[in-house]
């Protein structure tokens, strides 16, 4: 890459670029011991940053504080970027940052700050894009050197304590750095522009389209077949992440045009990851990602948004296939985030680590001694049905599914449901067992946008599986948000912990709340979830639209960064700016208000030229672009009125009849509906020189929807209303007023008003 061939003609850097790449095994050395020492970082929310407070390092935060100490004293700065559940930033802050000669050197040296990179998107976005300029790869922890003015000239990931393996140690890394910022400041910080104005190119700069030239689902599609595992699923080799947007991408495909390769992509891939160690066989949930092309052994972190991302998966491979193990996934995955992922008040935790007692995988690995120990005489048939893929060190295991659970119910010669009976209790005596050892880290911090994500994923699940608990969680989450994360103009905040809120939310915050509200919404049909949809939206277009470009900043503004960043490729995460695209399109379809469809189309031109390059980055994006050619319903087409006047006796009253069809497969609430949440029908005039002195609404039918636990009365196909109007002097034309919302079996479109208008002549 071009810019980092510029630090070639600073030789003494050459050898501490190597150091910056990937390191380490699979164990280490002891945890450090807490010393009575504390530093800044005590004083922080963030789990991560509290596992730093007692280092010898003399660390900041990320604030004024530490910058306005880097300008006055004209220091370089020393930024060190991970998260709580990151087992390399555990082995750099047990080895490197623990040991207090490196401590005295970074002291002696540079201004040291600390990012939790779950708390500072922000900061991660455009440091990591240094490093991955200057190393060509990138990673957790991430170590990088900038000047003052926060310009990067130096980046790496995981560093090691010393020498080893022709590779150079942290000490000598930063004692080399010192030397170079001393005697060749110059050359360093040209170097330092350089690379900040490829960081805002990068992440700024881009040709609007007017239209999307190219087909950009076959494109990505296109891309999806070429990187896939076809023996083992999921996208390329080891390291195997779980393709979350790519499997939604693809049913969404699959439903519009239901070819074949589509669903067996998608099967077979969920179907390796189901059996496989990247699973929780006995607690549920799933790890990050698997070190191996086969799913076997894991990265062992515990993400929230794994979780969300893969309920979507499953739910909605099971909508389609009707195959129970994808429901049973699902399931474990929510079960999981219920019990060891919840707050009392219902917000959903960040992650669960990956290590305990300095050591990947110890809390989730076994021994075949240890099943047998546990098991006893079961134990034969337990290993029957799921066996330990080896560890890269030690005599530990990882327990994944050796087949499906139709063939090990044929090798047994009985049916699924024995087969279920029978290994459920033994996987309970494990699971037991397992929770008598040292638990992880439980990085307990409340994100807002991560929140929205697990909201959708329990709406959905109550959609799909009816079961009511889910809806329960969902809104005591949303509940949870609304009441500790947003002020009193409705702002969002970043995250929660320890009864506190920290920091002004992001784009990414508001998309994927909004997308979660909207996915309560259709769940419930409740119209405040509706509402507060679409105030978060206006709220999210007002504070972050580009104006200039077109799509949405991650941040409210710039601040001291050295670039206002667009979130726009998928990561693990998909981007805050697709997901604004689902948002915005959906509330097109619910509101049919066409502005929603205007600001789409809008961020869609933004982002085509892109996502047409590269369409792997842009899954989730396109995914969004598919629905501008979904047909949006009309709610006011799917009800017709009518009014006939009646011979009366009377002068002063007259009879109308009301006539009401509706489209087939829709209906509408009755006028006495079941629950406060929904939309009442109701007649109504508009007038004060007439009133309605008798009205006789019909009854209702009673009819069961999956969203619902007890049957609601509605109005299907057509009725007739009569009622009576009377009045002092008879007018020649008097208007109704018909109140109504549409729905289907899995939505309720916005609530609408017709007027019908009654000739009394």
């Amino acid at each position: 890459m071009a810019i980092a061939k510029r630090l070639l003609f600073i030789p003494i850097l050459i050898l501490a670029i190597a150091a910056g790449y990937w390191w380490g095994v699979y164990s280490s050395e002891s945890p450090s011991i807490p010393s009575a020492h504390q530093n800044r970082l005590s004083e922080e929310l963030s789990p991560y940053l509290r596992l730093h407070a007692h280092n010898p390092v003399d660390w900041y935060p990320w604030g004024e504080e530490a910058l306005a100490k880097a300008r006055r004293e004209d220091k370089p700065i020393f930024l060190s970027v991970g998260y709580s559940s990151c087992y390399w930033c555990h082995v750099m802050e047990r080895l490197v940052f623990s040991d207090p000669d490196i401590a005295h050197l970074m002291n002696q040296f540079f201004v040291n700050i600390k990012v939790d990179r779950e708390e500072r998107p922000d900061i991660d976005e455009i440091y990591m894009t240094a490093t991955q300029l200057m190393t060509g790869h990138g990673g957790w922890p991430n170590s990088v050197f900038l000047t003052p003015d926060l310009k990067p000239f130096f980046a790496g990931t995981y560093f090691p304590p010393e020498d080893s393996h022709g590779r150079p140690g942290f000490p000598r890394v930063i004692q080399a750095l010192h030397v170079a910022w001393q005697e060749k400041r110059q050359e360093l910080e040209k170097q330092a522009e350089q690379i900040s104005q490829s960081i805002a190119r990068i992440h700024t700069t881009h040709t609007p389209s007017e239209k999307v030239e190219g087909d950009l689902l076959a494109r990505a599609i296109d891309h999806i077949e070429a990187r896939f595992d076809s023996i083992s699923g999921g996208l390329g080799t080891a390291p195997k992440f779980p393709p979350d947007h790519a499997i939604n991408l693809l049913l969404a495909a699959y439903r519009q045009n239901p070819q074949a390769k589509y669903l067996a992509i998608v099967e077979q891939t969920l179907n390796h990851m189901a059996l496989g160690g990247i699973r929780d066989h006995l607690a549920g949930g799933f790890h990050r990602y698997a070190t191996d092309a086969q799913w076997r052994v894991p990265h062992f972190e515990k993400m929230l948004y794994n979780q969300a991302l893969l309920t979507h998966n499953f739910l909605n491979a099971y909508q389609i296939t009707n195959k129970k193990a994808y429901r049973v996934a699902a399931e474990e995955i929510m079960g999981f985030v219920s019990r060891e992922m919840t707050d009392s008040q219902g917000g959903f935790y960040s992650a669960l680590d990956a290590e305990t007692e300095a050591e990947e995988g110890a809390y989730y690995t076994w021994t075949e001694q240890d099943i047998r120990q546990i098991l006893k005489k079961d134990a034969d048939f337990f290993l029957s049905c799921y066996a330990l893929a080896p560890m890269p060190e030690g005599s530990a295991g990882v327990i994944y599914k050796t087949d499906t659970d139709s063939a090990l119910s044929a090798y047994h010669q009985n049916d699924a449901t024995t087969l279920h009976a029978r290994l459920s209790p033994l996987k309970e005596k494990l699971l037991n067992a397992r929770s008598q050892r040292q638990r992880p880290l439980l990085d307990d911090k409340i994100i807002t946008a991560w929140n929205g994500l697990m909201i959708g994923a329990y709406a959905r699940a109550y959609e799909v599986l009816a079961q009511p608990e889910y809806l329960v969680a969902a809104q005591k989450a949303a509940d949870f948000v609304h009441n500790n994360l947003r002020n009193a103009d409705g702002d969002l905040y970043r995250i929660y912990r320890e009864g506190q809120r920290k920091g002004e939310a992001y784009q990414e915050d508001y998309a994927f709340l909004t997308n979660g509200l909207l996915h309560l919404y259709r769940a419930t049909h409740s119209a405040r979830y509706l509402q507060d949809a679409i105030s978060l939206a206006e709220q999210m277009h007002t504070a972050f639209w580009d104006t200039q470009n077109g799509g949405y900043f991650l941040t409210r503004n710039q601040n001291e960064m050295i670039v206002r960043t667009r979130s726009s490729y998928d990561s693990a995460l998909p981007s805050g700016n697709a997901v604004a695209l689902h948002v915005l399109w959906k509330l097109r379809a619910l509101t049919q208000n066409p502005l929603y469809a205007q600001r789409a189309l809008a961020l869609t031109n933004s982002f085509a030229l892109l996502a047409e390059n590269t369409p792997g980055a842009f899954l989730h994006f396109i995914h969004g672009n598919m629905m501008a050619s979904s047909p949006i319903l009309a709610p006011d087409s799917l009800v017709t009125a009518s009014a006939t006047a009646l011979p009366s006796d009377s002068a002063n009253t007259i009879k109308v009849n009301v006539r009401l069809n509706i489209v087939s497969g829709w209906h509408i609430q009755s006028s006495n509906p079941t629950d406060d949440y929904l939309i009442p029908t109701r007649l109504t005039l508009d007038t004060d020189s007439a009133e309605i002195a008798q009205i006789d609404y019909p009854p209702a039918e009673d009819l069961q929807f999956p969203f619902a636990e007890l049957a609601i009365a509605v109005y299907t196909d057509s009725l007739n209303i009569p009622l009576t109007l009377s009045f002092k002097t008879r007018p020649q034309n008097l208007s109704l007023m018909l109140t109504y919302q549409a729905c289907d079996s899995t939505r309720c479109l916005s609530p609408q008003t017709q007027r019908i208008a009654i000739n009394v002549k």
